[in-house]
């Protein structure tokens, strides 16, 4: 069964696309964690849409871990 989330737009302000994933701040290793997009809006979690997931910027000294299992399958 595949699940189909509620229709999500991205966090980013102006965007009205629909949102693909979602990024999850994790301060105490400086990580921006990509993930496949969650169930259910959560505070502290943003919905992004492909193209600013795409455009994705870490503050300084951050990185980012892309661990969505979707971007793993090849287009």
């Amino acid at each position: 069964m595949i699940y189909h989330p509620r229709v999500r737009t991205c966090a980013r302000i102006g965007c009205s696309t629909l949102a693909a994933a979602t990024a999850v701040l994790h301060y105490g290793d400086r990580t921006v964690e990509v993930i496949d997009l969650v169930r259910e809006p959560t505070p502290g979690l943003v919905d992004l849409c492909p193209a600013h997931v795409a455009r994705l910027t870490p503050p300084m000294g951050w990185t980012i871990a892309d661990r969505r299992v979707a971007s793993a399958i090849p287009a």
